[in-house]
C-alpha cells in the first residue's frame, strides 16, 4: 500500500515540477516577447507617426530610419516591457484601469532629440525637428494609445479566445504558482514521511525532477512550435527563443542526478559509521 501511495505522490510531484515549467516558459514567452514585441510596435509606431505628422516633408526613407531607431532604442523598450504583463490582464477586464506611461515616454522623446535630428539629417533645421518633438509630445496622450490598443484588441475577440485568455491569466498567476509549489512540499513531504528510514524518500524526488525533465523538453516544444504557426498567421515576425526550456530541463535533469548522488553518500556515510 505504501509503495502505491509513494508512486502516486511521485506522480503528483512530477505534474507539479512540469506545470511549473510549462507556465513559466508560457509566461516568460508570452509577456517577454509576444506581448512585449506587439507593444514596442504600438507605441514606435504611434510616436513616429506623431513626429513625422509635423514634419510631412521627410521622405520614406528617413521615417523608415526614424522607426527602426525607435524600434531597437533600449530605453523604450524598456518603458513597454514595465507594462507587459500588465496587457494581458488588460484584455480581461471591461474597464482598464489608469495607466501611467505618459510621461515616460515624452521624458524619453525629450531626452532623445538626438537621434532623431541623426536619423532625418539636413533635410530639416535642428530647431524645426525639436520643434516638432515638442509638438508630437504636447498633443499626444500615451496613456489613451495604449487604451485604444487594448480596447481594439478586445473588440477583435471571439468568446474562445477570452476564455483563453482567462486560463492563461490564471495559469500564470502568483496563487496558481504558489498553489503547485505547496502541493509539491506536500507531497514531498508526504513521500519522506513514509519512507523508512526517511532519506529514502529522496530517491521519489529524484524520479519526479528527471522524469519531468524528460517530459518538459517536447511538449514545450511543441507549443512553441504552435504559438509560433499563429504567429505566422498573423503576420507577427517573433522568433520564439526555446533556450529558457531547455536550461529548466538542464537544471531539472542536475538536481536528479544531483540528489542520487546525495543519498548514494548518505548510505555510504552510515555504513562506515555502522562499520
Amino acid at each position: 500500500m505504501k509503495v502505491l501511495i509513494r508512486g502516486l505522490l511521485t506522480t503528483v510531484m512530477v505534474i507539479t515540477i512540469f506545470l511549473l515549467c510549462s507556465c513559466t516558459y508560457v509566461k516568460q514567452i508570452i509577456n517577454d516577447e509576444i506581448i512585449s514585441h506587439i507593444g514596442r510596435e504600438t507605441f514606435t509606431t504611434e510616436i513616429s507617426d506623431s513626429i513625422e505628422s509635423q514634419m510631412p516633408e521627410i521622405d520614406e526613407q528617413k521615417k523608415q530610419e526614424i522607426k527602426d531607431l525607435l524600434d531597437n532604442n533600449e530605453q523604450l523598450n524598456n518603458i513597454v516591457d514595465t507594462i507587459s504583463e500588465r496587457i494581458v490582464a488588460d484584455l480581461s477586464k471591461d474597464k482598464i484601469e489608469n495607466i501611467d506611461i505618459n510621461d515616460d515616454i515624452k521624458t524619453f522623446l525629450q531626452e532623445n532629440k538626438d537621434l532623431f535630428i541623426g536619423a532625418i539629417g539636413d533635410e530639416i533645421s535642428e530647431e524645426e525637428i525639436d520643434q516638432a518633438i515638442d509638438e508630437a509630445i504636447s498633443e499626444t496622450d500615451f496613456n489613451q494609445v495604449y487604451r485604444d490598443a487594448v480596447k481594439s484588441v478586445q473588440n477583435d475577440m471571439d468568446q474562445d479566445i477570452q476564455t483563453v485568455l482567462d486560463v492563461y491569466n490564471y495559469i500564470t498567476s502568483q496563487e496558481f504558482l504558489t498553489i503547485l509549489i505547496i502541493v509539491f512540499v506536500v507531497a514531498m513531504a508526504i513521500t519522506f514521511l513514509l519512507q523508512k528510514p526517511h532519506y529514502k524518500g529522496i530517491v521519489n524526488v529524484s524520479i519526479a525532477t528527471i522524469v519531468s525533465a524528460v517530459l518538459v523538453v517536447p511538449i514545450a516544444l511543441i507549443m512553441n512550435m504552435i504559438l509560433q504557426a499563429i504567429l505566422e498567421e498573423i503576420d507577427t515576425a517573433i522568433a520564439l527563443n526555446a533556450n529558457p526550456i531547455w536550461m529548466s530541463a538542464g537544471c531539472l535533469l542536475a538536481i536528479g542526478i544531483l540528489l542520487l548522488i546525495v543519498k548514494y553518500l548518505i548510505e555510504q556515510k552510515k555504513k562506515e559509521v555502522a562499520q
